[in-house]
């Protein structure tokens, strides 16, 4: 590929997308795509799915031979603007425009026995991303977001998942009906939804996870709402000592998927 189109100016059409897409949630769902930044998002980016790569001048000319490989569009942006528009506060000098997959429901629950999560109203972006991360680890095959869950390409998520995101299928639903349809249909398929509760619920570690499962993580200051709550097959509670009330939302989560894993090993 020739070399990068060299960009210098806030004006510039490209630099004013970009700038879009790593701060409007809107921005990224009609262009069907988010920004991951830095060096390692940009590795374990799946290439057929990069859409463009903006690196800083000073990047461009250390890793020039990386860059100068890739068939997608490549820009080299001045290094006091890519700066500007950095995301962080230490930017490593590489942005990637990926894709936005859009995994189809059906396809997921054809497995047998699958793992999946559900995610109600979950909206602190550190929290998504880490249970992303950690689904990840655990072998979850898809997680599923309720209305008023943090937007999973917002760029704090992205970072937080660590390449988790190009790998676990998100199926957002912008509508609590849809959300319930959705959930109907997992019913339908034969698996069980599991609602968290601190109340009235079994311990977490009795029921059988082996068959196909859904976890039910709720708001963090909230838990899981009502309406959810009575559509579940069942709740289970996180047994704690002391005087804790309830655990971070990506804990708890991490807490069902690896005794979830576990029984599965068995």
């Amino acid at each position: 590929m020739s070399e990068p189109v060299y960009i210098n100016s806030a004006s510039n059409k490209k630099i004013k997308h970009l700038s879009e897409l790593l701060r409007k949630s809107r921005a990224r769902h009609e262009a069907g795509c988010f920004v991951g930044e830095g060096r390692h998002l940009f590795d374990e980016v799946p290439r057929e799915r990069l859409i463009a790569v903006y690196v800083s001048h000073t990047f461009y000319e250390q890793e020039s031979a990386l860059i100068d490989e890739l068939s997608c569009p490549c820009y080299a942006v001045d290094d006091v603007l890519f700066d500007r528009i950095s995301d962080t506060k230490t930017p490593q000098g590489i942005l990637s425009v990926v894709e936005i997959d859009r995994p189809n429901q059906k396809a997921l629950t054809d497995k047998e026995a699958p793992l999946l999560l559900v995610l109600d109203q979950i909206s602190d972006p550190g929290n998504m991303g880490t249970i992303i991360r950690t689904g990840e680890a655990a072998g979850v095959d898809a997680i599923i977001l309720s209305p008023g869950c943090a937007d999973p390409y917002q760029p704090k998520v992205v970072r937080s998942a660590m390449g988790a995101l190009y790998r676990v299928p998100i199926i957002a639903t912008g509508k609590t009906d849809t959300l319930i349809q959705r959930l109907n249909r997992l019913q339908t398929d034969g698996i069980w939804l599991y609602g968290t509760d601190p109340k009235d619920a079994r311990s977490y570690d009795e029921p059988d996870y082996t068959r196909g499962t859904a976890f039910v993580i709720g708001n963090e200051s909230h838990g899981v709402s009502d309406e959810l709550l009575r559509r579940c097959d069942e709740s289970v509670s996180i047994p704690m000592q002391g005087q804790v009330e309830s655990l971070n939302a990506a804990i708890a989560a991490a807490v069902l998927l690896f005794e979830a894993a576990r029984q599965r090993r068995a």
